[in-house]
Formats: structure tokens, sequence, C-alpha cells
């Protein structure tokens, strides 16, 4: 009669098979991570005269292009700015679309 095949493994291998096992099949451990809070965008624009309409319209796309950049946008008239607004943000754009129309707000000088 045939002995049956016997495999035999060393103790210290299967253990080393049982701890890759654990290793490649584990769930990735989570990190804590602190996560920088999106940008805010103050976006200012024209809107008086004949071509005022013009500046919320670059507005719009200029928020929209920054939408791409999680940015939090804000964006009001430059007639409609107040002393400190740029200091509740991280960054202020002028648009300026109409040329020559209306001088700037002394408080935004």
């Amino acid at each position: 009669m045939a002995s049956p095949l016997m495999l035999v493994i060393p103790c210290g291998c299967v253990v080393a098979l049982v701890a890759a096992v654990v290793v490649f099949f584990s769930p990735p451990t989570v990190q804590s991570q602190t996560v920088p809070p999106p940008p805010s965008v103050l976006v200012l624009y024209d809107n008086e005269g004949p071509w005022g309409w013009l500046g919320e319209i670059y507005s719009v796309k200029l928020q929209n292009l920054l939408g791409h950049f999680e940015a939090k946008v804000t964006r009001k008239p430059l007639a409609n700015y107040r002393a400190g607004d740029m200091a509740l943000h991280s960054a202020t754009i002028y648009l300026a679309s109409v040329w020559n129309q209306s001088a700037l707000p002394v408080v935004f000088q």
C-alpha cells in the first residue's frame, strides 16, 4: 500500500506565512491628517456705467474657475466694498471691466 504524501512545513515558515497574510490583507491604518480649510477669495467688480453689466458676468466666470480649486468665493460690486473686507479673505481680486468711468473708492485704495 502506498504511503500518503506528507508535507512537512517548519514552524518558523508557518509563522512567517501567517504574518505575511495579515500584513497584505489587513486594511490600511488611518492616519489623522489635518486638512487646511479652502481659501476664501473676495472678487470685486465694476458695475457702473453703460458697460458695468460686464463686470458681474466676468466675476461669475472667475467664480466658476476658482470653484475648480475648492475656493470659497464672495463676489460683490466695488461700490459695496467696506473697509476691512480684504482682511476677512485669503485673497482679493479686483476685476476692472470699465475703464476710466469712475475713480476707485478711497476706502478701497
